[in-house]
């Protein structure tokens, strides 16, 4: 599954429920999900959940009430932050890394059999993914002037805890020209803004926070879903994607929908 410039809400058969972030790319499987790119928000969970799959390390809630969102800058790097619940980190063959608890960060780097943990640095790392997904979003605002003035002040909030390290005008230097986030020069990286003294770690952390629910906050529903199946044909899946809004309601819309299509008739 890809998501385009908006996000995308996945609900499996067994009751856990996600959100695939601006930009970002999932594979499905019977017993794991494999996230590629972006971000992928864990919404609810449950016994059955499947394992979470990310630069080559596992992932899994510590109990029903975990909720998390999980990033992937390189194939090689993830960030986590976790609202609320725990979320256990380990390796394919089972070893425990670590745990990220509620309220806390961490960015881990899988490299050469080694693996890092750097949870003071972690909110840099998130903040450099959502510039680039307030970036993907934008590109929206020309069919909805809306999701460009929500980008704004998301972006905004980023800069004012980055002490302007973040630049408040990135969203004016366009975005990817493809579906899903690629690295570009966004004028600064995680590793210069971590390097910084003169922003507050906390204030970043939460308007990580902010910006993440900013994102991702709005209202649900099927309208449109299913126009372009033949009738009778069944809908095997459909991504479901809305509009963030400031002082009123979008509807939501379907960009996707994928249909049952029967075997071709032979004599």
């Amino acid at each position: 599954m890809t998501s385009g410039q908006l996000p995308t809400l996945l609900q499996l058969n067994e009751g856990s429920r996600y959100l695939v972030g601006v930009g970002s790319r999932v594979r499905v499987g019977r017993d794991k999900i494999a996230l590629d790119g972006g971000s992928l928000e864990i919404l609810t969970s449950s016994s059955a959940t499947p394992t979470l799959h990310v630069a080559g390390l596992l992932l899994t809630p510590q109990d029903e009430q975990t909720r998390a969102v999980v990033y992937i800058s390189r194939p090689d790097i993830l960030s986590v932050s976790v609202e609320q619940g725990e979320l256990v980190t380990s390796r394919p063959n089972g070893d425990v890394i670590g745990l990220v608890k509620a309220g806390e960060m961490a960015t881990m780097a899988n490299t050469r059999d080694k693996i890092t943990i750097d949870r003071r640095n972690a909110a840099a790392d998130i903040a450099e993914m959502q510039v680039e997904q307030l970036q993907h979003m934008a590109q929206l605002k020309k069919l909805n002037p809306t999701i460009g003035r929500k980008a704004g002040a998301l972006l905004g909030s980023l800069s004012a805890a980055s002490a302007g390290l973040i630049s408040g005008s990135l969203l004016n230097s366009g975005g990817p020209t493809t579906d899903t986030l690629g690295s570009r020069d966004l004028g600064f990286t995680a590793n210069s803004l971590a390097a910084s003294a003169t922003y507050d770690q906390a204030a970043l952390e939460s308007a990580t926070r902010q910006v993440n629910q900013g994102l991702t906050d709005g209202s649900w529903g099927m309208t449109g879903c299913g126009v372009g199946c033949r009738f009778g044909v069944p809908i095997v899946t459909t991504h479901i994607f809305f509009f963030p809004t400031v002082g009123g309601t979008v509807r939501p819309f379907c960009i996707r929908t994928s249909c049952l299509e029967p075997p071709p008739f032979r004599p």
